[in-house]
This record gives C-alpha cells, sequence and structure tokens, in this order.
C-alpha cells in the first residue's frame, strides 16, 4: 500500500506537471495573438517585439537605443516598437494607420 506521504508526492508533481502545461499553453498562445492577430501586427518592426518589450529595454540598457530605433525608422518607415506601441519619426508615416 501507499504511505500518504508517497501519496501527497505524487499529487503535488502531478500539480506541477499541470501548472506547467497551462502556464505554457497560455505563454504560447499569447504569443500567437501579439504575433499574427493583434491590430498592429502588420506594423514592421524587430521580431522579437511582437512579443514583448525586453529588446527595447536590453537597446536602452546598452546604450544606443536612440541610434537603434532611427536605424529602424530609415529601414521600416512606421515600427511598432512593442506588442501594443508604435512609433512615428515624421508626421508624413501617420496615414498609414
Amino acid at each position: 500500500m501507499a504511505t500518504l506521504s508517497g501519496l501527497l508526492a505524487l499529487t503535488t508533481c502531478a500539480n506541477w506537471v499541470q501548472l506547467t502545461g497551462v502556464l505554457t499553453i497560455s505563454i504560447l498562445t499569447l504569443c500567437i495573438y501579439r504575433r499574427y492577430l493583434s491590430p498592429i501586427s502588420d506594423v514592421p518592426g524587430p521580431f522579437v517585439a511582437s512579443f514583448t518589450r525586453l529588446w527595447h529595454i536590453h537597446r536602452i540598457l546598452k546604450g544606443d537605443q536612440n541610434l537603434e530605433l532611427v536605424r529602424l525608422h530609415d529601414k521600416h518607415g512606421m515600427l511598432a516598437i512593442s506588442p501594443r506601441s508604435s512609433l512615428f519619426l515624421h508626421a508624413t508615416n501617420l496615414p498609414q494607420v
């Protein structure tokens, strides 16, 4: 017969597996939504910017955030800098919205 502590260890392990699975599926669903179904998903920008703002924080800490934004703006025009925000450097890009 299984002991009580053995059963508790099994349930705790099973709960962690379920929690990890639910968390993984939630994160993947959010990433797919932000990349392909978001209202600004068709706005060009860095690939990672469609999921998170961490790339922007990395550039700020690196010290070349302003140069990178200008370079990307020159390359793409209107620029998505995070899943919920876009960047315009010139008013001529406003009609694209």
